[in-house]
């Protein structure tokens, strides 16, 4: 009996075993019913476990000055101390205290400075390397997308393959991508748009307030990147602002024409690895007295006139009197180097030429008038009427109540307003 039960074990475990391997070979009738719907599903492309927002952050700034890491930020306060020689000769002399003009267009840039989030990309944005490109398709074909320009330039869609957005506009991309698409897919509509930007390294020498460099967003223009190095310093110029790129001057910006004119022709669009050089400045003049704008203005060129100066402070008050004008100049080659000179602001003193160091003052007119005879004291009104031949005193007081004030009169009607109580 137990050599048989010995026999039979063998034989039941082969046979349950075998059983087992057969239930799992059997397709489900679930499984089954499944296969052709699976045959027919959408194309999709997808490495987006889920659908999230996407949010153009900032790139952080990373400052370096001088070769070293910035190890403090510079306050308004420092930046206003950084007084040039011209500007205490001019307080010296006149006893005022003069900004140089364009000055506060930088005195409340950031130390650190980083591009505003979620702003709209420009259209004409060339593409390159280290963009963030995300697609989304339906229709004909489902693509849930995201990917980065590689550093030749492309970008890579499963089953559609290589496509080439270098140096494509942000305008065009998307009818870039279409295209590539609809060369395997029909019936679909396709939305383009753009995650995190490539970040883009330039630099700031010369006579800047924080030379040094600077990582930017890859859309940012010369005025961005001066803003981030708080702008030419006390004897940097602001009038020939220059970007160099593979040993060659590419742009130049006036700071004047942008803030007096909003010019912003020179605002070129920057490039990784460019350098944005500030040169000495030609020379400074000094506007004070009755101008719109007094201040220490920069001399564009050894020909600057008096015209274009003028012009830039936004001209002259109404009070100002252009018969009177003092230059104060400097001429190092004579024994006593300051004069002063008197002119009117006709065509000849307009185009006067000015010279670095002149100080300008214009005079305001006087408050007495040519033709006027006054009536003051206890009248009634106060009267400045124009001079004739033959006028006599009645012709200013015409009868008595012009002598009775209006103090008199305000007094009587509330004595009357008593009286009737």
């Amino acid at each position: 009996m137990q050599k048989s039960m010995k026999q039979f074990i063998p034989t039941l475990t082969l046979l349950l075993i075998s059983s087992a391997n057969a239930q799992q070979a059997e397709p489900t009738s679930t499984e089954i019913s499944a296969l052709p719907t699976e045959a027919f599903k959408t194309p999709k492309i997808s490495n987006q476990n889920n659908v999230q927002s996407i949010s153009n952050e900032p790139v952080v700034t990373q400052r370096v000055n001088a070769g070293n890491i910035d190890k403090s930020d510079k306050s308004d306060k420092s930046d206003k101390s950084d007084k040039s020689e011209f500007q205490a000769f001019v307080q010296y002399s006149t006893g005022k205290i003069l900004n140089l003009y364009g000055q506060d267009f930088f005195s409340g840039s950031p130390s650190s400075f980083a591009p505003l989030q979620n702003t709209p990309l420009p259209t004409d944005y060339a593409l390159g390397p280290g963009d963030e490109v995300v697609i989304r398709a339906w229709g004909g074909v489902d693509i849930d997308y995201k990917t980065t320009i590689d550093r030749s330039g492309n970008i890579s869609l499963p089953t559609v393959g290589t496509i080439s957005l270098a140096g494509v506009k942000a305008g065009d991309a998307e009818a870039a991508i279409k295209t590539s698409v609809a060369k395997l897919y029909r019936d679909f509509s396709m939305n383009v748009t753009f995650g995190r930007l490539r970040a883009i390294t330039v630099y700031v020498v010369g006579h800047a307030k924080r030379p040094g460099s600077y990582t930017v967003s890859g859309f940012s223009t010369l005025v961005t990147a001066l803003l981030a190095s708080g702008g030419p310093n006390s004897v940097g110029s602001m009038r020939n602002v220059q970007v160099k790129r593979n040993g060659k001057t590419v742009g130049n910006l006036d700071i004047y024409s942008f803030i007096a004119k909003g010019d912003k022709s020179g605002d070129i669009k920057l490039q990784d690895g460019d350098t944005i050089f500030i040169p000495a400045a030609v020379g400074h003049v000094a506007l004070t007295g009755k101008v719109n704008t007094p201040a220490i203005y920069e001399l564009k060129s050894q020909n600057e006139t008096l015209s274009n100066v003028l012009e830039i402070a936004g001209g002259l008050p109404v009070i100002a009197d252009p018969r009177r004008v003092f230059l104060e100049r400097i001429d190092p080659t004579k024994s006593q180097p300051r004069n002063v000179e008197e002119f009117k602001l006709d065509n000849q003193g307009l185009n006067r030429t000015l010279k670095s160091g002149d100080i300008v003052s214009i005079s305001p007119i006087t408050p007495d008038f040519s033709n006027a005879v006054s009536l003051r004291g206890n009248v009634n009104q106060q009267l400045r009427i124009p001079y004739t031949n033959g006028m006599r005193i009645r012709d200013l007081i015409p009868n008595r109540e012009t002598l009775i004030t209006r103090t008199t009169i305000a007094k009587r009607n509330f004595e009357g307003l008593d009286v009737a109580t």
